[in-house]
């Protein structure tokens, strides 16, 4: 799926590093690889570090409660 989403780009070649979740962002600003292809929520904090591509699934925001009684 990522060959086929960044062929279109003109990207030949992929090298997938996997990493920690807390570093995907400090990775991309210290340059240790040019994109993320992970579920990263955009949040207003993150915007502010790095730029975001369009979403492919948007979560409204929702609250589920359940009532374990019989």
């Amino acid at each position: 799926m990522l060959k086929a989403a960044f062929a279109e780009l003109g990207v030949k070649e992929i090298d997938i590093r996997v990493t920690e979740f807390g570093a995907l962002i400090p990775g991309l600003l210290a340059g240790r690889f040019d994109a993320v292809a992970s579920g990263l929520s955009i949040t207003p904090e993150r915007c502010r570090q790095v730029a975001f591509g369009a979403p492919d699934l948007k979560v409204h925001d929702a609250a589920t409660v359940v009532n374990m009684r019989d």
